[in-house]
């Protein structure tokens, strides 16, 4: 059986889950998974390149703590090395059963807290009790700066933290002409200097800010074509498709619903988006733009302004009015410019992130836990 025992909240499509694909890619054998709450996109993926996972929860989080009873059964019957934390349920799941095993843990922290007050009552609660134990495990691992430094503040212990940031395959992003035309010709796009915005639907992403900075340029960018996905990024997400109507955006806005692999799709960008006003710890979805050679426009979240450096542009948080500027300043450069500092962001993606040092870096933490 494997030596890593992850234990993670839900294996749905999100930042966390995606680096933990990315981290088990190469050795699965090594490592079981256990998903305190059933499906998700990433249950298959991690199943499908060999990965023990197993379904331990309820969809209700209320109801986890009757799933540590057979945590424990699990970790007695596979005896890992370590148990590896994931996200807030997750780590506290860890830190119980590790304290009845004895086995060591280590947590991962993948979110930041600008203000707690942002957070569901629910969250907010588990995230204090998070710092009543982040004495026990091993280490704490992060994955920015900015949420180390926040986490800090809100009394965790510091000591035993570490900073290792998202890493991404550089190789998935190489620029297939043939798809990117497909997907250009199938949805009409040819000729449009074509935006992208990739995130689920949550109040944390800030869909109202990015909409409204693109009513602004509505009549500034008259070739302007919106091209948007993510969970629930569709024609049957009422509140979204009243802010679309509310500015007769309905012509300009592409809605795509949720993609298994957005490479095609970023690679056929001229300037990627993310407008998030809280929560991101270190954004990946700049990493597959940067990568892709995609300059980004990004607000002043988590460590994004560390990861896009001369990538593209940082904006202040909710300004809709300094979003729509610099996009209409990236559009008005030629082709050139832009591709100038997409190869920025390349040069800094396979420098910096790329997937096979960053997950060196994880690896040689979790074994020091041994």
């Amino acid at each position: 059986m494997g030596k890593y025992l992850h234990i993670i909240t839900g294996l749905k499509t999100g930042g966390a889950e995606a680096m933990l694909f990315r981290l088990l890619e190469k050795d699965p054998e090594l490592h079981t998974v256990l998903s305190l709450t059933p499906g998700g996109k990433y249950y298959k993926l991690l199943s499908n390149i060999g990965v023990n996972v197993v379904e331990v929860g309820s969809s209700n989080k209320l109801l986890l703590v009757f799933s540590l009873f057979r945590v424990v059964r699990i970790i007695n019957t596979l005896k890992p090395k370590v148990i590896i934390g994931w996200m807030y349920h997750g780590n506290l799941v860890a830190t119980f059963v590790s304290m009845v095993t004895k086995v060591p843990h280590i947590w991962n922290i993948r979110h930041s807290v600008s203000s707690i007050n942002y957070e569901s009552r629910m969250l907010q609660a588990v995230i204090k009790i998070g710092a009543l134990f982040s004495r026990y495990p091993c280490k704490i691992l992060y994955n920015s700066h900015a949420s180390a430094i926040q986490h800090k503040a809100l009394k965790y212990y510091s000591n035993k933290s570490f900073v290792v940031p998202n890493g991404i395959d550089t190789s998935i992003c190489k620029k297939k002409e043939q798809a990117v035309n497909n997907f250009l010709i199938k949805n009409n796009l040819e000729g449009y200097f074509i935006l992208g915005h990739f995130a689920r639907y949550h109040p944390m992403k800030d869909h109202k800010c990015f909409i409204r900075s693109i009513s602004i340029l509505k009549n500034k960018i008259p070739n302007l074509k919106v091209v948007m996905a993510g969970s629930n990024i569709d024609s049957e997400n009422n509140a979204l498709m009243s802010i679309i109507v509310k500015y007769n955006l309905e012509s300009t806005v592409l809605l795509l619903g949720e993609q298994s692999d957005v490479i095609n799709i970023m690679n056929s960008l001229d300037l990627f988006v993310l407008s998030s006003a809280w929560g991101e710890g270190f954004p990946n979805v700049l990493l597959e733009a940067m990568c892709c050679g995609v300059p980004v426009v990004s607000t002043d979240v988590g460590d994004a302004a560390v990861v896009v450096s001369g990538a593209g542009k940082i904006i202040k948080i909710s300004d809709n009015v300094a979003l729509s500027e610099e996009i209409l300043n990236f559009y008005k450069m030629n082709i050139e410019q832009r591709e100038d500092v997409g190869k920025i962001g390349v040069k800094r993606v396979c420098e910096l992130y790329d997937i096979v040092k960053v997950r060196s870096e994880y690896v040689k933490l979790w074994n020091k836990c041994l």
